[in-house]
């Protein structure tokens, strides 16, 4: 089994590129449903790779336990790119360790993540915009610095009602908005309205704007509660296939639209989302 990166022989010397040794890649089996996930161990050239047991898979017996000769698919990511290959299984091992012995691969495909800037997903996720709530939502495509998201409409949280006219400080009333605005159907859902006439400078300069015609004035004293926050920034919850953790992406939304059924968004990424975009790249690329 071989470890060293300086090895004369092996994947560099085959022009067969292979996980690195602890790193962790995907397994398909016809055994299951999804992709496995485990780590590679290590290998020897020209002979066999040596994977843990992927969890789901470690039994003994059973109708999920992996047979000698069962065929898997194996992708990984490496400089920028998904590679992956089928490989059959040699051997099993449960003690003293969980091992999986499959065969040195003949051939080994790559698919750059380069041709795919955007890619076609359907991961579900929840969050917020601009402090309303929405339950669940799919995100349809993805990249590393955007995405188009779909909510439907009984996920998000309603707008609220303007309150009840308020007493201002200088004796008259007004109407004090505590929600975005949303567009009727095929419209586009925006931002507050801008700063009364009657506001400073400084304060209107602290103010949303209003992108698509919401009814109501802001008034000075409610600058901050318009800002913070912002009416168009969006924070993303969501689970990678095969992940446990939790990842957060935070945004803006650049476009809103109101169909029958859900709202569709076009989000542009606060910060790139790269890791993210491989972990996809290489849970749905398919080997040709």
């Amino acid at each position: 089994m071989s470890s060293d990166p300086d090895r004369p022989a092996g994947d560099a010397a085959r022009g067969l590129p292979l996980p690195d040794c602890g790193q962790r890649i995907s397994v398909e089996s016809p055994r299951h449903d999804g992709k496995l996930w485990t780590h590679m161990i290590g290998f020897k050239p020209g002979g066999y790779l040596v994977l843990e047991k992927p969890p789901g898979a470690d039994a003994v017996e059973g109708p999920l336990a992996l047979k000698d000769g069962d065929s898997l698919v194996i992708r990984f990511l490496k400089d920028g790119s998904i590679y992956g290959f089928r490989t059959p299984v040699l051997s099993t091992l449960s003690f003293p360790y969980k091992l999986l012995f499959v065969a040195f691969p003949v051939d080994v495909v790559r698919h750059s993540l380069r041709s795919s800037p955007r890619l076609q997903t359907h991961l579900p996720c929840y969050g917020q915009i601009g402090g309303r709530m929405f339950s669940r939502a799919f995100i349809r495509d993805f990249s590393a610095t955007g995405c188009q998201l779909r909510i439907p409409l009984d996920a998000l949280e309603q707008v609220e009602e303007y309150d009840e006219d308020v007493e201002a400080s200088d004796g008259e009333t007004s109407a004090a908005p505590k929600g975005t605005a949303a567009a009727g159907e095929g419209g586009v859902e925006s931002a507050p309205t801008e700063a009364s006439a009657g506001t400073s400078a400084a304060s209107a300069s602290g103010t949303a704007t209003d992108a698509g015609g919401a009814d109501g004035d802001v008034s000075a004293d409610d600058a901050d509660e318009w800002q913070e926050p912002g009416p168009n920034s969006l924070t993303l919850n969501l689970h990678l296939p095969g992940e446990d953790e939790l990842r957060i992406a935070e945004g803006q939304v650049l476009e809103w639209q109101t169909l029958e059924r859900y709202h569709l968004l076009r989000v542009r990424f606060d910060e790139p989302q790269t890791d993210v975009f491989e972990q996809l790249c290489l849970y749905t690329t398919q080997l040709g």
